[in-house]
């Protein structure tokens, strides 16, 4: 959970084998059977969902530059559906079923990125589940 939003969970989220429901934000992160690499944020508030698979991470660099940073590699390791209309978690291994888009950006020379060391738990919350700048 932290190294996904910087947000560590406390005695007071609930927090089980399966599942963390945080209690100040508007966030459930779950396992997914079958796939000990998976896990999945879902906003509460709009039901977005992103999936990363820290199975498909191929590596990490710093790129610098105005917008430098640590960057994770792989393809489809991060992916996001904005298609998640209900309120439960979407268990279901296939997340290509409701993805909306996979990678966040791509280098010529290393690949699709696929997290950025910026990324934090506003953009969990965002109201569009993509900016949090």
């Amino acid at each position: 959970m932290f190294f996904l939003t910087g947000v560590e969970a406390t005695n007071q989220d609930i927090v089980t084998d399966r599942e963390i429901r945080l209690r100040q934000y508007p966030i459930v992160a779950y396992l997914v059977d079958g796939n000990p690499c998976l896990v999945r944020l879902r906003n509460t508030n709009n039901y977005t969902v992103w999936q990363m698979d820290f199975c498909k991470i191929t590596g990490w660099r710093w790129v610098p530059g105005m917008h430098g940073g640590y960057r994770w590699f792989g393809k489809d390791a991060f992916c996001i559906s904005r298609n998640w209309r209900k309120d439960e978690n979407y268990t279901d291994p296939d997340f290509a079923t409701i993805s909306s888009g996979c990678d966040l950006e791509r280098h010529d020379f290393w690949g699709p990125s696929a997290y950025l060391d910026r990324i934090d738990i506003r953009l969990y919350v965002s109201k569009d589940g993509f900016s949090w700048l």
